[in-house]
């Protein structure tokens, strides 16, 4: 069947629209259609989000408010219905119906919107007749029922736009694609077709529309050969069970054929699909089936679960049979794939007549990992792939209008940053603080080899007006990217790209930058938030304390230090005002020599927001406050009251936090000398001290050895021999190492130098002694033969 398009025609389930702001517009306010055609199609939701869900409890206003059924995409938010109840939390009808929806959003916090509706008393209690579904990440469409059941999923990139796919009676499964949302919340047609046509010999049993890493979606579809059922002969050639797979997308605007993902002869079974979606470890999609197999009784034995993995076309990339006890007394039991890799097992279990939600966590390979449950019974639950986490709503006694929501955080197989699985490592890091002069590239480490696709990867820097780009390069630019051994991207930073110090910038990367070099599947890339980093200089300086405030100080150091400097911190922050993050206060004090009283050290470092002050700027405002201490807050608040105003805010270096590295390495350094020495003196008991101080020497310049076999004035502890052969396997042991080769010669020429000067200083007095002796003979040198051979 060939798709129609047409981009005049809304998907017009309801025509209502509501804003975020609460406002509500009917069919004679579609801001585009001043006419009151009712172009109006979905419910609009505008949120911002926060990092993850938590939990949260919440009261109604009216008491008699009870959950009814909930909604939600892979992303959030979650939307709930309530509808009018008893005490036995029965749906009851009421004189004037209205529609009350509450939206949870991640900040644990939840917006009401209740308004008139066109209920009659079946479709009021009826969950089937209201098909509610999640669009995208801040918009659900409410449906009129004329297509319940059908399944809706918002392709990855906004140029998909979303699909719902949905069965006819006849057992044929179609589908029809809608633009993304505009401003004013309209989806507009985009196209329509079948998926598939059921034949009288076949029952489709399942269907998973899912939208695919690489763009656009695909449908995987279940089917059972009914052949059995016309008393023919069974043909063992013949599948009884088949999974297929069908494609969609922007370039090909009719779906594929259909694609075998799974087939098998036996009738002996009942296959499940209990669910299908984007496996970002480089495999592509993934779906997974229970497989149980029956015994004549029709009881339930020896079921397995099989995961299939499949290419953006439809090539198998993986099998996987996963290890997990399934229980007859399981219901409502189904896989989904971790976002983070591995696998979650959602099953029902009855308790007390009431079910309890869990399952089990499976690594990559379908290995068990652990069990997992929400620990309290709830019939309405969900999860959120990205989030990692698994919800439920559980209700209060009808009678104070309380319910609450629990979140439960699963495993992470791969456990990284920038909520991406696949990425090990990147310069710089998750909020670290650069200098912009000194920051050339940016690199991306990860996990297995991969290729570069056309998609891009920006930089942008965040400002008060939202983000402005600074540099944007495809995948495929040789003059912005390179690939260093097979699995890390290095991009070269223009000198514009961080020019403004103490700045936020943000890196976002498309989905399918990247590709698996094994399958050439897309990874997922990095959202707006989950990489930035900032650019600036931090500062260090001290702060003294009265004399008076000594020994309340060292009372609040000795009761709870840690609260202590928090609380001192966030005071003097809210006093500048700055970001609490950019004021640090050193846990150890140091006393002032000259006063005698406490000094104690303040980092400031850069902050992570446009709206923050340079650390130049906070710098000279925490110093010009002290030192007006008595015209400001600092006088009038607990610990900042403590503070010298005539000391202020001196900036300082802090020697120890600049040096400490060198020092460990000269400690270092010192005590391997000393071992070196004290274990020559061991081996040499006759002369210990010469024996040490020469190894100690050599090994920095083999030439000092000579020394030891001199024979310098007739002393025997200078007429020590060594082979050609000992001294050549020395040098080369010990002094080439081309890594270190230029901080020995500069350590070698010094030791050199100095050992130099002893010799001529040696020959000075044994001179100067000789002279004084009666018998002393000016004219009487040193034989030749006493003195070191020197070659050229």
């Amino acid at each position: 069947m060939q798709p129609t398009t047409n981009n005049q025609s809304t998907f017009n389930p309801l025509s209502i629209i509501l804003l975020a702001n609460g406002s509500i517009k009917g069919p004679t306010s579609d801001p585009a259609d001043g006419n009151g055609n009712g172009q109006c199609s979905i419910i609009s939701l505008l949120f911002a989000y926060a990092e993850v869900y938590q939990s949260l409890e919440y009261t109604e206003e009216e008491n008699d408010l009870k959950i009814w059924e909930s909604y939600e995409n892979d992303y959030g938010p979650i939307l709930i219905r309530m509808v009018k109840g008893n005490a036995s939390y029965e749906c009851i009808f009421p004189d004037k119906p209205k529609m009350h929806l509450r939206i949870i959003f991640k900040n644990s916090t939840v917006r009401a919107f209740d308004f008139d509706f066109p209920f009659n008393e079946y479709t009021y209690c009826n969950k089937a007749a209201i098909n509610v579904s999640a669009l995208t990440k801040d918009t659900f469409s409410l449906g009129d029922g004329i297509i319940a059941g059908s399944k809706v999923v918002n392709g990855l990139f906004k140029e998909d736009g979303i699909l719902r796919a949905y069965q006819f009676l006849n057992g044929t499964l179609a589908w029809k694609r809608f633009s993304y949302p505009d401003i004013y919340g309209r989806v507009y047609d985009d196209g329509q077709g079948i998926f598939y046509s059921q034949t009288n010999l076949e029952t489709l049993k399942s269907f998973f529309p899912i939208s695919i890493s690489s763009g656009g979606f695909a449908c995987v579809i279940l089917i059972k050969n009914e052949i059995d059922n016309l008393n023919q002969t069974i043909n063992f050639t013949i599948p009884r069970w088949i999974s297929y797979v069908s494609f969609l997308s922007k370039s090909r605007p009719i779906s594929s054929k259909l694609i075998i993902l799974y087939q098998t002869p036996l009738t002996s079974i009942n296959i499940i699909n209990t669910g299908c979606g984007n496996v970002w470890d480089g495999s592509g999609n993934g779906c997974l089936f229970l497989i149980e197999q029956l015994k004549e009784t029709s009881q339930q034995e020896n079921s397995t679960v099989t995961g299939i993995s499949f290419g953006s076309q439809g090539t198998i990339t993986a099998i996987r049979q996963l290890e997990i006890d399934i229980k007859s007394e399981y219901v409502n039991f189904y896989f989904l794939p971790l976002f983070y890799g591995g696998f979650v097992a959602f099953r029902t279990v009855t308790v007390e007549g009431k079910p309890l939600i869990g399952g089990e966590i499976l690594n990559q390979n379908g290995d068990f990992i652990q069990m997992w449950n929400l620990d309290f019974l709830t019939s309405i639950y969900g999860y959120f792939a990205e989030e990692n986490i698994a919800w439920g709503l559980r209700r209060s006694n009808i009678t104070d209008g309380k319910w609450s929501i629990i979140t439960k955080e699963f495993s992470r197989i791969k456990v990284k940053g920038y909520e991406n699985p696949n990425i090990l490592k990147t310069v710089p890091k998750i909020g670290e603080i650069v200098l912009s002069s000194t920051l050339t590239h940016i690199n991306i480490t990860y996990e297995d080899s991969i290729l570069l696709s056309t998609k891009n990867i920006s930089i942008y820097q965040n400002t008060s007006i939202g983000l402005i780009l600074r540099q944007t390069c495809s995948g495929l630019d040789r003059n912005f990217q390179t690939t260093l051994n097979g699995n890390t991207i290095s991009i070269p930073l223009l000198d514009s790209t961080l020019n403004i110090p103490n700045t936020t910038y943000l890196v976002i990367i498309d989905i399918g930058f990247v590709r698996a070099a094994i399958s050439d599947e897309p990874f997922i890339g990095i959202s707006e938030g989950n990489w930035f980093f900032y650019t600036g200089v931090a500062t260090s300086g001290l702060i003294r304390l009265t004399m008076d405030s000594t020994p309340a100080f060292k009372a609040a150091i000795k009761n709870d230090s840690a609260n202590f400097f928090n609380d001192f911190e966030t005071k003097i922050a809210h006093i500048i005002p700055v970001n609490p993050s950019m004021i640090n206060i050193k846990r150890h004090f140091q006393v002032d020599p000259a006063s005698k009283q406490i000094l104690l050290r303040i980092n400031i470092s850069p902050g992570r927001s446009h709206s923050d002050n340079s650390v130049d700027i906070t710098a000279k405002n925490l110093n010009s406050l002290i030192k007006n201490r008595d015209f400001t807050r600092f006088s009038m608040e607990n610990y900042t009251s403590w503070i010298d105003g005539t000391y202020g805010f001196q900036e300082t270096v802090d020697l120890w936090d600049k040096y400490k590295f060198t020092l460990f390495i000269a400690l270092g350094s010192g005590i391997i000398l000393m071992a070196i020495y004290f274990y020559a003196r061991h081996l040499n008991k006759q002369y210990p001290h010469v024996a040490a101080i020469s190894t100690l020497f050599a090994s920095t310049n083999i030439e000092i050895l000579h020394i030891l076999s001199s024979r310098i004035a007739g002393l025997q502890i200078f007429s020590a021999t060594f082979s050609k052969h000992g001294e050549l396997i020395y040098y080369w042991q010990n002094t080439i190492i081309h890594d270190i080769v230029t901080l020995i010669t500069i350590c070698s020429s010094g030791v050199f130098i100095f050992h130099t000067i002893i010799v001529r200083l040696y020959h000075g007095v044994l001179h100067f002694q000789k002279k004084n002796q009666p018998n002393y003979n000016a004219s009487e040198k040193i034989d030749s033969e006493y003195l070191p051979e020197i070659e050229a």
